[in-house]
This record gives structure tokens, sequence and C-alpha cells, in this order.
């Protein structure tokens, strides 16, 4: 397929997920992405950005990897994004404050902070985001399932997978886990990082959640529940981080 923008030309490869999602890629491999439809009509507004929501976004500082998992929790006027960041091995945390309004096309614009993101919502509470810095920051957003969450939150087989590398140096990873609603994993993964694959890797390790979803998923770790049925999580200390989705 072959999409034309102004005086630039861009050939596409469209993989169809359904009828409202698509994956993208070009076909000399410089990028791929992810196109979510929004039903024809559709109009966003203050509420469109309400209650509890997760983020997950990467960014690239000085060469260094940065991942950050954050919780957000909205009102209709402020939005406060509580970020759980790791910079190239530094991790930090901190809780900032935001005002924003809410364009009729989805496009969220916030501000407080230092050069804060732009939002561009899909639907209530879910979207992309991009950032406004020299940091290349790109992520999602994804509402929040109502608390409060637990151990028993987690249960049954999931699958895992690394996701968005924004370094060439991360180990990625897949596999399927199997969590015993009381804080143990157990299961499989593959690897792949610049020594090359690693097939059938044992999996065993702890997971602890708290009321608001937060919690660790193996030790030196944070995670964030978006659901019973998803978390997201990274490590905390390595200096090549990623971002990793566990999902049933």
């Amino acid at each position: 397929m072959q999409l034309t923008a102004g005086t630039f030309t861009t050939n596409l490869v469209l993989y169809m997920v359904n009828a409202s999602e698509v994956f993208v890629e070009n076909t000399i491999g410089t990028f791929s992405g992810e196109a979510i439809g929004v039903p024809s009509g559709t109009i966003f507004n203050q509420a469109s950005l309400t209650g509890a929501s997760v983020l997950r976004k990467t960014a690239l500082f000085n060469s260094g990897p940065i991942v950050d998992i954050a919780l957000a929790s909205a009102n209709g006027t402020g939005i406060n994004i509580s970020d759980n960041t790791n910079n190239s091995g530094t991790f930090t945390s901190a809780t900032t404050p935001f005002t924003y309004t809410v364009a009729a096309n989805g496009r969220v614009t916030l501000m407080g902070g230092t050069k804060p993101p732009v939002f561009y919502l899909y639907g209530p509470n879910a979207g992309f985001l991009v950032g406004t810095d020299t940091d290349m920051e790109f992520g999602i957003i994804e509402p929040q399932a109502a608390g409060p969450f637990n151990l028993a939150s987690l249960s049954g087989a999931y699958m895992f997978d690394t996701e968005d590398p924004i370094s060439p140096n991360v180990t990625l990873q897949t596999g399927e886990v199997t969590l015993d609603g009381a804080g143990n994993v157990a299961g499989t993964s593959d690897q792949s990082s610049l020594a090359g694959l690693a097939q059938n890797q044992n999996v065993s390790l702890a997971y602890t959640v708290s009321a608001d979803g937060t919690g660790t998923f193996g030790t030196g770790t944070t995670a964030i529940l978006i659901s019973g049925n998803k978390l997201v999580f990274i490590s905390n200390t390595s200096a090549e981080p990623t971002i990793t989705v566990v999902e049933k």
C-alpha cells in the first residue's frame, strides 16, 4: 500500500488485527507502529480523561534508554501522574500534578511540570502519548480496572513479552507463566540478546500487589496492574531497561 501526504510518499505494509486495529511497517524497515480506529462522529471532552489510568513510555537520553511506568489519576480538569522511571540504571519515583484540556479530536494538552507529553486519545482513558522534548519519548495510556487489588487479582496462565525496546543492546524475551494467586510465578521464556538466543529458560519468581495496583514482579522490579488480565513491569536497576507486558 502507498500513502501520500503532501510531498512525502511512504510505502507501508499493513497487518490487520481486526476492523479497528492495524499494525503498520514501512518497506525499508525504518519504523513500525499501530493504528487504532476511532468511531466516526466521536467527539472527545474533559470526561474522556477521568479516573485511573496506567501509562508506560520509553525514551532515549544521551544514547541511554529510559523506561517509565506510571499511575495516573484524573478528575476532569487535573491529573496526577506517579512515575516510576529507570534512566539507564538509575531509578526514581515522583508524582507530578498537571492540568489538562481535551480537544474534540482527542488531543490532550498537559500544563505543568517540565515539557509534559501530549496525549492522543482513541477512547476513554486510552490513547498514545508523544514527548515534547528531545528524548524521543513515546508511550501508551490505558484505563485501569477498579480496585482495590491484591495477590488474588492475578491468577492463571499469562503470556509475556518485551515491548518497544529503545536500545539495540537490551535483552528481549517472551514466554508463558502461571500465577497462583498467592504471590508465586512459574513458567518458561525465550530470550534474545547480542549473545544470541537462549531458549526454554526457567522462570521462577515472586510477585506483590498493593491495593492501588502497584507492586513487584520479581526481585528489583516495579509493576503496575492494569487489570486482573494485564500488568506491566520494569527492572529498577538494569542499565539497559525494557518494559515487559504480562497478559492473559
